[in-house]
């Protein structure tokens, strides 16, 4: 006879496909002991609203003092015109019972289509980008693959709970075979960051060569210079700005997820609105030190200050954390990252 398994409401999550009309519940965490078959069950004798159970089997030949649990369940339903309560179900497990909100995904799902395989790809061949004003996540896929892919597609996995994964799948093979071939593919998605409770701080790609988190880049095409999309180009009319590698800094503070990189130091002639900007590098942060030639009060050089700061995720696996790169008119330099505490101060002081 199957038991009520132990897990804490934070274990719980409930979110709701308006494109589906589909509502999933999941359930994740370390248990104590061993469970056999542990899943989801819907308590049909519940009134008003929705309840799910979790349930298991105790004991097993493979007896161990814990365990990771993963599952979950689908429930086809019109929830907003549902007849009973719908901003919240009911989970219950050996812990006690849990009111847990759901969430609304208005995102069109669009699964990967029959015959698919998912594609291989380089780490470090990712990015993602969180405007914070449109609240818009844009995830990029790029580079060389071998042998020939037809119809690469990034498609956002809705069985992964408690973050965003994306899964790189195509068609192998066609007429045009070829030994390589440059791949480029993109998926946005409209969605609250950050969230409480909510892996908001990489996101996951999968290929056929395994999972690799990349951090999300956070910011605000509205506010900030630095609109960093797939598709950037450098501001109209501006140059680059001659500066030496010693004129630049990176300080990430680990508390609040912040880099800043800085410009400082005397230039030649005289620069209109110097500024950093933040440019696409697939595996890493790169930042272009641009401005505008010329101006009424010219002069022989001019001291420049400059700064810029982004939101994301450090240290990161398959992703450059150690430093960052500047290009300034005088050349491209990999500037270390100062990781700091809290108030800025360095670790290493």
């Amino acid at each position: 006879m199957s038991i009520l398994v132990p897990l804490p409401k934070s274990g719980f999550t409930a979110i709701y496909y308006s494109n589906i009309e589909t509502l999933k519940v999941f359930a994740s965490g370390d248990i104590p002991g061993w469970i056999i078959d542990p899943q989801l069950e819907r308590d049909h004798h519940f009134v008003g609203g929705l309840k799910f159970l979790l349930r298991g089997f105790a004991g097993g030949y493979g007896i161990k003092p814990a365990q990771s649990l993963h599952a979950s369940i689908e429930v086809e339903i019109d929830l907003p015109n549902a007849p009973i309560h719908t901003s919240s179900v009911t989970c219950e497990s050996a812990d006690g019972s849990f009111d847990i909100p759901v969430t609304t995904d208005d995102q069109k799902v669009e699964y990967p289509p029959a015959g698919s395989n998912l594609i291989s790809l380089a780490k470090g061949s990712f990015h993602a980008d969180y405007d914070t004003s449109t609240k818009t996540l844009t995830v990029f896929a790029k580079g060389d693959v071998a042998g020939w892919i037809l119809g690469p597609q990034l498609y956002r996995d809705t069985n992964w709970f408690g973050g965003l994964k994306f899964d790189l799948r195509g068609y192998s093979g066609g007429l045009g075979r070829q030994p390589t071939q440059h791949l480029e593919a993109s998926i946005a998605i409209e969605i609250f960051l950050p969230q409480e409770d909510f892996q908001s701080r990489v996101v996951t790609f999968q290929t056929e060569d395994g999972a690799s988190e990349i951090p999300i880049v956070y910011y605000d095409v509205n506010k900030d210079s630095d609109a960093a999309t797939g598709q950037k180009e450098p501001t109209p009319g501006s140059i680059l700005v001659p500066l030496p590698e010693s004129g630049f800094k990176a300080v990430y503070v680990t508390k609040t997820l912040t880099l800043t990189v800085s410009a400082v130091g005397k230039v030649p002639g005289w620069i209109l609105d110097p500024h950093l900007e933040h440019d696409v590098l697939f595996g890493g942060l790169k930042f272009s030190l641009r401005g505008f030639p010329g101006g009424i009060s010219e002069a022989p050089e001019q001291v420049i200050d400059t700064s810029i700061k982004l939101q994301v995720g450090l240290p990161a696996e398959h992703f450059e954390s150690d430093t960052v790169t500047c290009q300034s008119e005088t050349g491209t330099y990999h500037i270390k990252i100062n990781y700091a505490g809290l108030d800025g101060q360095s670790k290493d002081s």
